[in-house]
């Protein structure tokens, strides 16, 4: 049983013991939700001036970008393919990898 499956089976025992049944975000979309926290932290970076806080802002983009590296990294093993310039995600567009991060 891969992780994806595993993780997935507990999210529904846990779902079902609290009687709901909600379905987890696709690895698109948690794909989609890390980019977007990826550009926060470097809007947060590009708009402190304060030592402390600039160290505080690298700390976040670095750990925003690790994990958007990390997710796809698992989309890869479990398979997932998508144009290298643009996917589709709840109806919104987003760039992966191929886009350059300024």
């Amino acid at each position: 049983m891969n992780a994806k499956a595993i993780w997935n089976n507990l999210a529904a025992t846990i779902m079902a013991e609290m009687g709901t049944r909600h379905t987890l975000p696709t690895i698109l979309e948690q794909m989609a939700q890390a980019k977007k926290e990826w550009r926060d932290a470097q809007g947060y970076y590009n708009s402190v001036y304060d030592k402390d806080l600039v160290d505080h802002a690298v700390y976040m983009m670095q750990a925003a970008e690790q994990k958007y590296i990390y997710l796809l990294k698992l989309a890869r093993r479990e398979g997932l393919t998508c144009s290298p310039a643009i996917s589709q995600t709840d109806g919104n567009k987003i760039k992966l990898l191929s886009e350059s991060y300024q």
